[in-house]
């Protein structure tokens, strides 16, 4: 599929879902994996795999050092609000699981930074079936 489609990525939250992108000859470099609360076998598929890591917790990255400091971290923002069509496919707010809150995010950079990550991005997600725009205008606001 990636010979169609050259710049073909995948978004995957399991070592199976690597293996699926890698079965489908997607670069890893175009992938991207996202756990929640992995295992150290996870996170290690994920580093052998050579695809861009985006950590979902700051507990996450302490265990990720064990293994080895990446040039280039993700984490996942849980910016205080969270919205979808039912309770269940809510991933942003207080009582989500997702994400490192907003008031420890800057501290979760700091520390990797101190701890040699040269380049950074910043993931988040509030939730699914949202098709309330306002929804995303009030996310920014509360996070810019």
């Amino acid at each position: 599929m990636h010979q169609y489609i050259p710049t073909l990525g995948a978004d995957c939250s399991s070592p199976g879902e690597l293996l699926a992108a890698e079965m489908a000859r997607i670069p890893m470099k175009n992938c991207v994996y996202t756990g929640n609360y992995e295992s150290m076998d996870d996170l290690q598929s994920a580093v052998n795999s050579g695809c861009e890591i985006n950590l979902d917790d700051e507990t996450s990255f302490i265990r990720l050092k064990n293994i080895g400091i990446p040039e280039y971290i993700s984490f996942r923002l849980n910016p205080g609000v969270g919205k979808g069509r039912f309770a269940e496919i809510v991933t942003g707010g207080r009582e989500a699981k997702f994400g490192i809150p907003v008031e420890k995010i800057a501290a979760v950079y700091k520390s990797a930074l101190a701890d040699g990550v040269k380049t950074f991005g910043l993931q988040c997600h509030s939730g699914s079936a949202i098709l309330d725009q306002n929804h995303f205008r009030e996310n920014n606001r509360t996070n810019s």
